[in-house]
């Protein structure tokens, strides 16, 4: 009996153990369910995190703006104010795909990286290796010297669209600069906007209608007419001051007496010396700060001049694409960011405003693109700056553009180093209604911050009441910045016309580009 129940005993005990495992292994399971589910949200969260991370390299509106005016009706006589607006800029990489940060800059074998000592006030070289040599997300952009000691400035590839607002404090949009065209909200139905100008023809898009900045397109299909190069690059070098004139390493005054430049004749009775030349063994192109930025020159010269700069990476007078991309980068979050630069206002056309170079990298460091030692000076202000677009009117000041091998009429055509511009112009005298008729004519070019940017080509209609004088009879060639005698007009988004002539008031600056 007594063996009886001791089994009965352990037949129990069994059971409660069994039904306590089962209990425990049926706990443990649930628990780790829990823990995955748990540990799933928690991927999904970090996930959302880095996308987050990635999405604030973008802009907002790539990411975050949905943009619903798909219904789009085309009316050119409608008005839109395009006196404020925003540039929106974001990276993109040679297949047009937006990326978080410029690819990194080309330097060949003549370019060497710098970077700003604190301590000294002054460039110093570095290595490309260096992760602090450029950061763009802060503004800091990267900077180079050749083996002349010429500093230039790195201008990455992107794509931009720029919004437009009733005013200066950007809170009501009112239309758009994109892929699509010109565009304005239709206040009555938010839903609908009324497509004002359409874009030429060739343009490349990316993202939520973004337009891949022409300067940095192969054009070639276009035969260059959008103001592209021949292949798709990954940005250009442009020179970070006003180019000036040497002779040996001296920097030579172009209103002063001087004895530098070999050849040089002094010419008048204001001891100016002829600095319309062409560089040589003798005479040298270079980009520097504190010297007298190089005037006096026709466009033809300043053509040549900086296409045999250096051969080797591809360089030239800028282009009107060119200066269009360095503004809008200025005027994005990368830049400025629509503040408006302050003006070179040496009245010796100083390059970065003063002789002392400590001076122009603390005191002016205002007047760059980047408002910081790292951007471009002189684009307002200082000297106007030739750009190599002009119209074909056969006027008799066409020829300052010069012909022959190397020189800006050696063909007339569109070539990745100069744009020709639709002419219109009616009448042979100057007036606004030429200069109206030729801002109209080119109302498709973007990416150059002149049709996109005013409002009317003969008056100070620009961004930040910048003058806008477009091209007509004789004055068939463009110049951009204005000069420090216009502390109101001059700017970053100043365009006007001019007959090519040597100018006391007319300079140049030389980009380059690595393919």
């Amino acid at each position: 009996m007594n063996e009886y129940n001791d089994k009965q005993m352990i037949n129990k005990m069994s059971k409660i153990i069994i039904t306590v495992t089962v209990i425990i292994i049926f706990a443990f399971v649930i628990t780790a369910i829990i823990a995955i589910i748990v540990s799933g949200k928690n991927s999904v969260n970090n996930n959302n995190q880095l996308q987050n991370e990635v999405n604030s390299y973008f802009s907002d509106d790539v990411q975050t703006e949905e943009i619903s005016h798909e219904n789009i009706v085309d009316d050119s006589t409608i008005t839109l104010n395009k006196s404020y607006g925003k540039v929106d800029v974001v990276f993109v990489d040679e297949n047009n795909q937006i990326i978080a940060n410029p690819e990194k800059p080309q330097l060949g074998n003549n370019l060497t990286p710098v970077k700003y000592n604190e301590s000294s006030y002054k460039f110093e070289k570095t290595n490309s290796d260096d992760n602090s040599w450029y950061n763009y997300s802060n503004k800091q952009w990267a900077n180079a010297v050749d083996e002349n000691g010429n500093y230039f400035v790195w201008i990455p590839r992107f794509a931009y669209k720029i919004t437009y607002y009733s005013s200066s404090t950007y809170t009501h949009k009112v239309g758009y600069s994109d892929s699509r065209g010109i565009l304005a909200i239709n206040e009555n139905d938010p839903n609908t906007l009324t497509r004002i100008s359409h874009n030429s023809s060739g343009l490349q898009e990316t993202g939520n209608h973004y337009i891949v900045e022409p300067a940095f397109m192969n054009d070639t299909l276009n035969s260059y007419r959008n103001g592209g190069w021949s292949s798709n690059i990954k940005g250009f070098w442009v020179a970070k001051y006003e180019v000036s004139i040497e002779g040996e390493n001296t920097n030579s005054s172009t209103s002063q007496s001087s004895n530098i430049l070999s050849g040089a004749n002094e010419v008048n009775n204001t001891n100016t010396i002829n600095t319309n030349v062409i560089i040589s063994d003798t005479i040298k192109l270079a980009s520097k700060p504190c010297v007298t930025s190089w005037r006096n020159i026709d466009i033809g010269n300043a053509y040549y001049n900086s296409y045999n700069f250096n051969r080797g990476l591809n360089s030239h007078l800028m282009k009107n694409t060119e200066w269009g991309a360095i503004a809008y980068l200025a005027y994005s979050k990368y830049g400025s960011d629509t503040y408006k630069i302050s003006n070179n206002n040496s009245r010796e056309y100083i390059t970065g405003g003063s002789k002392i170079e400590s001076e122009v990298y603390n005191v002016n460091k205002n007047e760059t693109t980047t408002q910081n030692v790292y951007g471009i000076y002189d684009l307002s202000g200082g000297a106007s700056e030739f750009v190599t677009s002009f119209i074909n009117n056969s006027n008799q000041y066409l020829s300052s553009g010069k012909t022959g091998a190397g020189y800006m009429l050696d063909v007339i055509s569109n070539t990745q180093y100069k744009t020709i511009y639709s002419n219109t112009q009616e009448e042979q005298q100057y007036n606004e209604k030429n200069a109206t008729l030729n801002y109209r004519a080119n109302s498709l070019k973007r990416g150059d911050a002149i049709f996109e940017t005013s409002n009317n080509g003969y008056q100070n209609t620009s961004w930040n009441t910048n003058s806008s004088f477009y091209m007509q009879y004789d004055v068939p060639f463009m110049i951009r910045g204005g000069t420090y005698a216009d502390p109101i007009s001059a700017g970053l988004f100043n365009y006007s016309s001019c007959n090519g002539q040597a100018n006391v008031s007319e300079g140049y600056r030389v980009c380059l580009v690595i393919e």
